[in-house]
């Protein structure tokens, strides 16, 4: 039974292993999405700044006019981005606990199973001193 708890355990520390690869990945990719999220912002701003300088003309102002729905729907397509890799970084974490509280059960598992054999050869081996010590009092000289 050991061996097959010690193949459940090494399996359990591969899947946390896997899980912290996952999420890291998916922290790589919420961190490029909020980067992302966050440049879109910033390039409306600089274009709304742009448009709105004195020294601009006309044009640059009906650019912007026409330009601000993709600029606005770009940054909603960044944000929702972002929102999904949150929840993505969300689940990978769950997924992570899920994978450290199965290894550490094994691992309880495992430790429980040992003590309980030394408990039982403990006894074994306390019944069998019994036995030898019952045995020479019977076969004591007087």
């Amino acid at each position: 039974m050991a061996d097959a708890l010690d193949t459940v355990l090494r399996i359990r520390r591969v899947t946390v292993d896997d899980a912290k690869r996952d999420l890291a990945a998916m922290l790589r990719i919420e961190e490029d999405a909020q980067l992302k999220a966050e440049a879109t912002e910033a390039l409306i701003a600089q274009e709304a700044a742009a448009a709105t300088d004195l020294r601009a003309g006309d044009d640059a102002v009906e650019a912007y006019a026409v330009w601000l729905p993709v600029g606005r729907a770009n940054a909603a397509a960044a944000r929702a981005a972002h929102e999904n890799a949150c929840s993505a970084v969300a689940m990978a974490r769950a997924a992570l606990t899920i994978a450290r509280a199965a290894a550490e059960s094994a691992q309880q598992l495992l430790e429980k199973r040992s003590k309980e054999r030394q408990l039982e050869q403990g006894r074994k081996i306390q019944a069998a001193m019994d036995e030898i010590a019952s045995r020479s009092r019977n076969y004591s000289i007087d």
